[in-house]
């Protein structure tokens, strides 16, 4: 029995976090032997329920006991802060559940392959986090390859429906980004390839064997919606374990899903393919009447808070930021990017750290956000021509929008 397990036996134990990363520490507890008292979760439309046989509470019913924080984002040091305003709440980080860890499949939104990618990409940061002095990791980074898409989906929330004339990254810029990023960064657990449409990129196989080069990363995501399969050329440079191919599934309009997960098969070639059927309402672009604290709030609960995005020679803050500065829809904050190409290895590293650890971006007051309260709408409904914006040049006047602090 580890120090830990026999701690806990005598006190009572709530797992903070519900979604799918909550349900798998439910899951590490049982097989530890443990039995959680409740489920604790900040949104209240989740509180009242029972979740796999668990009890909800929301955090003011929870005077007393042990919580574990099951949370997979970049979110941690806001949820400590949550648990430490009530002396009666000890916690401690979940991934001790995961020691020799065998998933024992139950019906979550992930797929299997999705929860082993998770769950490792998860130790890999906590891994990481525990060595961030010096140096900087990064828990995910986002390569914008293209804005051009080969679906029109109107509340894609890297708001391609906006692009009037898309266009592609620059191939040789493109590379020598990467190599600048590479070599600056201790570690980047996921580096995804995305658009638009990655695989409209025509020299996506030449991006792949320049990355395979580099082994300071976890694994190489391309993100596509099964409507292109891939050339015999990118096959061939896919074989490397560490790339894998995420496929968002959404229907009929996914015409060659079927045909890539049979091409992938055969080539024994990494793949998850997901079937999307619901996404959050957060494509809208206009400014939000919130406060620094509500602006934290949604910040500090959003999904792609930590999915930092490469975009013509910055790295920003979160893929709405890029994408709608890119725009030039909303006005520029300067503190939500890195500008790579004007900045050393040093500046770099030190821009990164506080780019971490910002409280919250200039973009987030423009931005519906993804956090658990965001509506849901239905998955990639088309829309026949680029959707309208109005942009906003002057920035709300606020002055504390950009203050950097250990969440």
């Amino acid at each position: 029995m580890t120090p830990l397990k026999r701690s806990l036996n005598s006190e009572n134990i709530y797992i903070l976090g519900t979604g799918n990363f909550g349900r798998l520490v439910l899951q590490g507890l049982r097989r530890l032997g443990l039995k959680p008292h409740a489920f604790i979760d900040l949104n209240p439309l989740n509180v009242g329920k029972s979740i796999d046989g668990i009890y909800v509470k929301s955090l003011v019913e929870v005077l007393k006991g042990h919580v574990i924080v099951a949370s997979n984002r970049n979110n941690i040091k806001y949820l400590y802060g949550l648990l430490d305003k009530n002396v009666g709440l000890t916690y401690d980080l979940c991934d001790f559940v995961f020691d020799d860890f065998v998933y024992e499949e139950i019906d979550l939104d992930w797929s299997p392959a999705r929860v082993t990618s998770e769950i490792k990409n998860f130790l890999m940061r906590v891994k990481d986090g525990d060595r961030d002095g010096l140096g900087v990791s990064l828990n995910s980074l986002d390569i914008v390859l293209t804005e051009k898409c080969s679906l029109k989906c109107k509340d894609c929330s890297n708001l391609m429906q906006y692009y009037t004339a898309p266009k592609n990254s620059d191939h040789v810029s493109l590379l020598e980004e990467l190599g600048v990023v590479l070599a600056a960064v201790d570690r980047i657990s996921e580096v995804r390839l995305i658009g638009g449409e990655p695989l409209l990129y025509k020299n996506l196989d030449e991006v792949l064997f320049f990355l395979s080069s580099f082994d300071n990363f976890g694994e190489i995501v391309i993100y596509t919606n099964g409507t292109i399969v891939p050339k015999e050329s990118l096959l061939s440079v896919s074989t490397d374990p560490r790339f894998r191919y995420q496929i968002s599934d959404y229907g009929s309009l996914s015409k060659n899903t079927s045909k890539l997960v049979e091409t992938l098969s055969e080539k024994n070639i990494r793949y998850v393919h997901d079937r999307v059927l619901s996404w959050q309402d957060c494509a809208t672009i206009d400014r939000k009447n919130r406060s620094p604290e509500q602006t934290e709030f949604v910040y500090s609960n959003c999904c792609v808070n930590d999915a930092f995005t490469l975009l013509h020679g910055k790295i920003f803050g979160c893929p709405f930021s890029a994408h709608a500065e890119n725009l030039n829809a909303i006005p520029m904050f300067k503190k939500d990017s890195v500008d790579i190409r004007t900045l050393n290895t040093s500046q770099i590293v030190a821009r990164l750290k506080e780019l971490k650890n910002i409280r919250f971006l200039g973009a987030c007051s423009y931005c519906n956000g993804r956090d658990y309260t965001v509506a849901k709408v239905p998955a990639a409904i088309q829309t026949s021509q680029p959707l309208h914006y109005m942009p906003i040049k002057e920035p709300l006047q606020n002055p504390r929008s950009h203050k950097v602090s250990e969440r």
